[in-house]
């Protein structure tokens, strides 16, 4: 199939590919087209996610082909960290837009499921989002109270006892601890980092989990009965 680039259907499926690319951060050029050309221009990839480290124009054609992506490629005689592809058609070109962006839809799915879980429970500091295929759950407060108040809705309330949380070797503990605890509900893969406070920002840890585990985590947390941090009342 041969379309002329300058056909609207194509230009908005080139813009289109150019907009994914810059959204998430990967390189995918289009070239110019020629006024007298009559077939979808060539564009250079550079590999995304999923593809071998060490790609070869063979690998690529296989990954695309893999994913019903209608486009071969083959080597840039200029480049060895790229490739050149050739799209056989518009339709192919939608379908590497709809593979690119599917691993960031998925995640952000994956962070709105677990944010409205949380949401109820009224933990303060905690900011949940999609990054590319994962889910980062960002904790932020004094002496980790947050992280302390999540564990404890996961069913282990004295994750902090016996640490000093002031102080860095306390913090480093119970980024170990909830690693262990979030590792043991969900599976591997789960990594917690400890993300030391400063005078004006409150200590952190950063949670990374995949998107099924962070499905997992949302039903868990939904399943829980919403705690009354209100207090008594006088």
């Amino acid at each position: 199939m041969t379309t002329k680039p300058q056909d609207t259907a194509t230009t908005e499926a080139l813009a289109a590919l150019r907009n994914t690319a810059a959204i998430l951060g990967l390189a995918v050029v289009v070239a110019d087209p020629d006024d007298d050309q009559t077939t979808l221009p060539p564009m250079t990839l550079r590999l995304p996610d999923g593809l071998p480290h060490a790609p070869t124009a063979e690998a690529c054609t296989a990954w695309l082909h893999a994913r019903a992506i209608d486009a071969s490629a083959h080597a840039d005689p200029q480049d060895t960290t790229q490739v050149l592809v050739t799209m056989g058609s518009v339709a192919a070109v939608h379908r590497l837009t709809e593979v690119l962006l599917a691993p960031r839809a998925r995640s952000r799915a994956g962070a709105e499921r677990l944010a409205q879980a949380l949401h109820p429970h009224d933990l303060d500091g905690l900011k949940v989002s999609g990054e590319q295929s994962n889910v980062l759950i960002e904790i932020r407060s004094d002496d980790l109270d947050s992280a302390v108040q999540l564990a404890a809705l996961l069913g282990v309330p004295d994750i902090a006892d016996g640490l000093k949380i002031g102080r860095a070797k306390g913090r480093r503990e119970a980024c170990v601890r909830m690693e262990m605890l979030l590792t043991g509900l969900l599976g591997p893969g789960v990594v917690v980092q400890n993300l030391p406070g400063c005078e004006h920002t409150p200590d952190g840890l950063d949670v990374w989990v995949d998107v099924e585990q962070a499905t997992a985590l949302a039903e868990r947390i939904a399943a829980q009965p919403v705690l009354d941090h209100t207090g008594p009342t006088t």
